[in-house]
């Protein structure tokens, strides 16, 4: 792609981002003028005409290495396809916003707080879905908020730590600051990644609180979920056991993968995907082996065979439904959106379970639209809040 391109490219995405400077907005005006396929894509946007094959194209650009392969195919392109190559413009546009700040949509949604027109389903309007966000805060009080995909280095008295790439890096962190406490949250609608000190990784799902020292001891390495969901992928030390403290029971390991749920007030379930976990509760000490989960009632301690995509599946981006109600599933929907559960009055959830999945990274209408073929219950989204209606044979007979 000539360099160009990738000008009038970055003129685009600072013109969807508001950040045209007199000049450049000078710039940009003269090539509509002399291009017309480029004032034909500044109306669609400027109409709110998003263009959904676009943002699925940037979603398959996974690395650098297909990156250039698509700068490649488009240097190419035979020079009479004009059209092809200014259409492309748009997608090179989309994709300086995406590598930049995220995704094109999502930084669009933080100027009206995620809700956007819904042109597609009918709902009253659409939600974006969450992002990476979340705020550390050190043992001193102060307070960082960690939803910019911006590099910072924190480094004083206390701790030396490097944020990058959506997540926390502890790895330079020094001995001397073992009793040094921070508490990572992640609010409804976020997501964060951790690499604590001993290169152990750490997920944290929506509405999540977890406090993991500075540095850990040598002799155990122990993190407290406050509540929330995280999954653990632990280095392996054999000497130093990592213990992950709930508010139900100990989970405690040398070296594996496992996810801990403890949004509900009574009850922590935790699912092994690799290696062996020990759950201790008061004196008693239960092994746990891949494929099998764990939670508590009350003060007993029940495993049960289970299916481990439900722990890998949030990480990885999606929603899974299998084995879950309406009501669980909505919850689910509910963190990762943001927004509030409201029923129509005399609707009935029944306590069906459901097979099935979306990825997170769709907005709410779509996951609406998937849920209404999957448990045939009607939907609206009206601003951050979510309505619940009756099923469509109930709406027939009445």
């Amino acid at each position: 792609m000539k360099k160009r391109h990738i000008a009038v490219a970055d003129l685009i995405a600072k013109f969807l981002q508001g950040n045209l400077c007199p000049s450049e907005e000078i710039e940009l005006l003269k090539c509509a003028q002399e291009e017309p396929y480029v004032q034909k894509l500044l109306d669609q946007y400027a109409k709110g005409q998003i263009l959904k094959e676009d943002f699925e194209f940037i979603d398959s650009i996974d690395n650098k290495y297909e990156w250039d392969n698509f700068l490649l195919k488009i240097n190419q392109t035979p020079k009479k396809t004009v059209l092809y190559k200014w259409r492309y413009l748009l997608v090179a546009a989309s994709v300086i916003i995406a590598f930049s700040i995220g995704t094109l949509w999502v930084n669009m949604g933080e100027k009206n707080n995620s809700i956007i027109p819904d042109r597609e389903f009918g709902y009253q309007n659409d939600i974006l879905p969450g992002k990476n966000k979340a705020t550390i805060t050190f043992s001193d009080g102060r307070v960082i908020d960690l939803k910019n995909d911006k590099a910072v280095q924190v480094i004083d008295e206390e701790t030396n730590l490097y944020i990058h790439d959506n997540k926390i890096d502890y790895s330079q962190t020094s001995l001397e600051n073992i009793d040094k406490i921070s508490t990572i949250k992640t609010p409804r609608g976020g997501t964060f990644q951790l690499e604590l000190s001993d290169g152990s990784e750490v997920w944290l799902n929506s509405d999540s609180e977890i406090e993991i020292p500075v540095h850990f001891s040598k002799e155990r390495r122990l993190v407290k979920l406050i509540k929330g969901e995280a999954y653990f992928k632990v280095a392996k030390q054999r000497q130093t056991p990592f213990i992950v403290n709930t508010v139900h029971y100990e989970v405690q390991v040398t070296g594996t993968e496992f996810n801990v749920n403890s949004y509900s007030k009574y009850s922590t379930k935790t699912i092994l995907t690799e290696g062996l976990i020990k759950i201790h509760k008061n004196n008693e000490i239960v092994p746990l082996y891949p494929g099998y989960a764990i939670a508590n009632e009350g003060e007993d301690l029940n495993i049960n065979h289970t299916d481990i995509e439900e722990a890998l599946s949030w990480k990885d981006g999606f929603f899974y439904f299998n084995g879950k109600d309406l009501n669980q599933i909505l919850q689910d929907v509910a963190r990762w959106y943001d927004v509030e559960i409201k029923y129509e009055k005399g609707v009935h959830i029944k306590k069906l379970k459901y097979q099935g999945g979306i990825k997170r990274n769709v907005t709410l209408a779509n996951v609406c639209k998937m849920l209404t073929t999957l448990s045939g219950h009607e939907f609206d989204i009206v601003e951050k809040n979510l309505i619940v209606k009756s099923r469509k044979e109930e709406n027939e007979i009445n």
